[in-house]
């Protein structure tokens, strides 16, 4: 008997094979050396459960493997994504350096908006 739930992945190259994306719907996928960072709209939810099939089109989110490996990371910005994936292959899935190098760049930034008043 066959299955009636559709094939969904988190596998990046099945992804790259156009199979559809366990946590929501894939608008492009990028590939940088080492990293791959899908650009995506997340599953809608109600009450803290999912709806098959129906995406949050309003908000994107990021989701990286490093060398074809799932960080099983999503990231609300590419900025905080590549951070991440950097962070993995070096750190590990438990690493955090990416919290810290993203907080650090922000600082830099509120420093200088406040020098330019």
């Amino acid at each position: 008997m066959k299955s009636l739930t559709k094939e969904t992945t988190n596998n990046i190259k099945k992804l790259k094979n156009k199979v559809p994306f366990v946590w929501g719907k894939i608008v492009e996928i990028y590939t940088i050396d080492d990293y791959d960072i899908a650009v995506f709209h997340p599953l809608f939810y109600i009450n803290g459960k999912a709806i098959n099939d129906v995406y949050d089109e309003h908000v994107i989110e990021y989701h990286g493997w490093v060398n074809g490996r799932d960080t099983c990371r999503s990231w609300p910005t590419l900025d905080e994504a590549l951070a991440g994936c950097l962070s993995y292959k070096y750190e590990g899935a438990n690493g955090k350096a990416d919290i810290y190098f993203i907080k650090a760049l922000e600082a830099i930034r509120r420093d200088r908006n406040e020098n330019k008043s």
